[in-house]
């Protein structure tokens, strides 16, 4: 909650910025019923430049830019940059978002990483390098002096470009007034997609980020020194974060969640319910003492206007008046309404599932949005433990003190998908292996607002470590089971992430860990399920062994829901209006493909241990005169028998078609063979021209496991 103490510790620039915005809020603006009305119309021209560098590099930028409406007219510069190229992968994508807020009156600028896209340079050596963000930094004061610029710079954009618009402003450059960060987290090691929560993960992310940065520069696809040296030999960061499989420096330099006092300037935080990085939300909202106004809706890794299942809304609008305020009328607030606590309100539009339908493979969830204040006046959470007989029991009665043991198939919880929180369905068959345990038929309504805790007393009894990993679901009359939320621990972590360590084997311990953020709500006549289990494939890495484990009943383990009561939701019911749609970029369209993905299922192996997931996709698309195919392959395998054999194939590739006819085709390879003891890895590119193999490189490496 916003609250006077906590806006008394930040300056009183930053104050007016916070009264400005809540003041808005509270007036109908951001928070009330969005209209969904088009902004003021600019023409807008597209202009391209190379800005140079400190270093002799120069980095390009493209200008989504209002034509003046009268002479010397001054405009709030919006800054977006990341990796995935601006001038084909992704120009259709930023055409039909960034028209929008040019039309609105803002200069949007988008860059290329250097080493990527059209920038010159050589990629960085990691995502969110110390180059890429002190370029970042440089182009904000270069913006910022324009001359069409009013000086004021805000940083946006979803999961790249929202991650380092948040590590550049805990860098503060005195340029960068605002930022808006959506589906990004604060926590690099625990939350991104390399160590979901801390556990060994691959997905399609791996491949298309290393083919993007194979790829030639715009426009002319040059296949020379600088490109071969510079691109497609650089050395893969798939390798380079595979050798971090623990927190520390590597990740710690620009996780903000280490020290939340480094960002000064006013925040806008997107999150989704399907998305793995909602939780940064929350936390951000709590800990920030900059002001920060958050969404977080219905949908996966996506805009709001855009995302699955929904329902989503015209949130454009929202960010047009809070952009206006916090980047053009931030000095002229009326510093009276200073303190006034009629502004100390609502900070968070939050959807809260209905969870009437367990199986959200459905058009839209159901629910409702509301508009409250974060963190939620909550009672005390309400506590159930676990009975031998595999009944999940409230308070009133603790179970004895009893031990279960239990070994969960290695090849399990496939139908979770890739990270926490995608369209699951029914989960009634995701727990092979595992324990589970159910609550009696619920009578009334159960309102789940928050993140869920665990604490659990358990023993690994063949091995020195292992992943907890623990799922809150609801099942319905019918038996059908759909996720609420869950959460992995990796054992080696339960005291200090930077300094983790073996467990000692038969040996019973206190482990204690949260749970993913979420909102649900459990209908009368449902059951809550608890499962608890060591593998969920292909999600986590399957460990060494297959793991026989054994959980403390009694006090000692237990489940903490934060129920929220109806009361604290009185009033706060908004309406939201539906997107308005986007425009178009002229002259490219949509080719006809099979999809992404058009195929994702398991598949029948030649041995009866081996299971095996296979995940395909492919895009086609067409801008002026140049085609574009990306397509996208992946394997994983696993033996519930030798789990320690575990398998994982990737292939993507791009293949280019110019207006001239010339055709270039560049494709990663990415093999990962587990045993006990390594990760054993073959990365490869390979590139044809007009059908002829120009160039090909591989690596190969043996990765120790530590603590994976």
């Amino acid at each position: 909650m916003i609250q006077n103490t906590k806006i008394q510790k930040v300056g009183s620039n930053v104050l007016n910025f916070l009264a400005s915005i809540i003041a808005l809020a509270v007036s109908g603006g951001l928070f009330s019923s969005c209209t969904g009305a088009s902004p003021k119309k600019y023409d807008f021209t597209i202009q391209r430049e190379m800005i140079q560098m400190p270093d002799g590099v120069s980095i390009a930028v493209t200008w989504y830019r209002p034509v003046e409406q009268v002479k010397n007219q001054k405009f709030p510069i919006l800054f977006e940059m990341h990796p995935y190229r601006k001038d084909d992968l992704f120009l259709r994508r930023d055409y039909s978002l960034y028209t929008y807020f040019a039309r609105a009156g803002f200069a949007i600028a988008k860059a290329d990483v250097r080493g990527t896209g059209s920038s010159e340079g050589a990629i960085p050596n990691k995502e969110y390098s110390e180059q890429e963000l002190e370029d970042g930094i440089e182009l904000i004061r270069i913006l910022s002096i324009k001359e069409f610029s009013n000086g004021n710079v805000g940083m946006f954009g979803i999961s790249w470009s929202g991650f380092n618009a948040i590590q550049i402003a805990m860098r503060n450059p005195p340029e960068l007034k605002a930022i808006m960060a959506a589906d990004a987290t604060d926590d690099l090691f625990h939350d991104d997609v390399h160590y979901i929560d801390g556990v060994f993960h691959i997905d399609q992310y791996a491949l298309s980020v290393e083919n993007d940065l194979s790829l030639p520069a715009w426009p002319d696809y040059k296949l020379d020194s600088h490109y071969f040296k510079n691109r497609f030999d650089q050395y893969p960061w798939f390798l380079t974060y595979r050798k971090h499989q623990q927190d520390g420096d590597f990740w710690k330099e620009n996780s903000l969640r280490y020290d939340y006092s480094k960002i000064k300037v006013p925040v806008f935080l997107i999150g989704g319910l399907l998305d793995g990085y909602r939780d940064a939300v929350p936390r951000m909202l709590e800990k920030l003492d900059a002001p920060v106004l958050a969404v977080i809706g219905p949908w996966n890794h996506a805009w709001p206007d855009d995302g699955e299942p929904g329902p989503v809304f015209e949130w454009r609008k929202m960010m047009v008046q809070w952009w206006t305020k916090v980047l053009v009328d931030s000095e002229t607030i009326d510093d009276s309404k200073r303190g006034d606590s009629t502004f100390d309100d609502k900070n968070l539009l939050l959807f809260v599932r209905a969870g009437d339908k367990p199986d959200i493979k459905l058009e839209n969830a159901t629910g409702s949005w509301h508009s409250l204040n974060w963190p939620l006046p909550f009672e005390k959470p309400s506590i159930f433990y676990l009975n031998k007989g595999g009944s999940l029991v409230s308070n009133a009665t603790k179970p004895p003190s009893d031990h279960l043991n239990f070994s969960s198939l290695p090849s399990s919880g496939s139908e979770l998908g890739y990270w926490w929180g995608e369209n699951t369905g029914d989960l009634a068959k995701s727990a092979e292996g595992a324990l589970v345990f159910q609550t009696s038929t619920l009578n009334s309504e159960n309102i789940l607002i928050g993140t869920p805790r665990v604490k659990i007393r358990a023993a690994i009894l063949n091995h020195v470590h292992t992943n907890w990993i623990i799922r809150v679901e609801d099942v319905d009359q019918f038996g059908n089971v759909a996720l609420v939320s869950g959460g992995a621990l990796n054992s080696s972590q339960r005291e200090n992430r930077l300094n983790p360590s073996a467990v000692p084997q038969g040996k019973y311990i206190d482990y204690e860990f949260d749970l993913h953020f979420t909102t649900w709500t459990f209908q009368p006549g449902h059951r809550i399920r608890l499962t608890i289990t060591n593998s969920q494939f292909p999600m986590f890495w399957p460990l060494p062994k297959r793991i026989e484990s054994s959980i403390e009943l009694g006090a000692a383990t237990r489940i903490e829901l934060p129920f929220v009561s109806k009361s604290n939701l009185k009033g706060s019911e908004t309406v939201m209006t539906k997107p308005l749609g986007r425009e178009s970029l002229p002259d490219s369209e949509e080719l006809a493909s099979q999809g992404w993905p058009y195929f994702f299922k398991s598949v029948q192996m030649p041995i009866d241990s081996i299971k095996a997931l296979v995940w395909k996709g492919e895009d086609r698309f067409r801008i002026g005169a140049q085609n574009y195919f990306y397509f996208e392959n992946t394997h994983y395998q696993t033996d519930d028998v030798r789990p320690s054999d575990s398998l994982f194939l990737g292939n993507a590739g791009h293949s280019i078609t110019l207006k001239s006819g010339r055709q270039l085709d560049v494709s990663t390879d990415i093999k990962v063979q587990s045993d006990q003891k390594n990760f054993n890895i073959e990365f490869s590119r390979k590139l044809f021209e007009n059908k002829k193999l120009v160039r090909q490189k591989t690596w190969k490496e043996a990765i120790p496991r530590n603590f994976q």
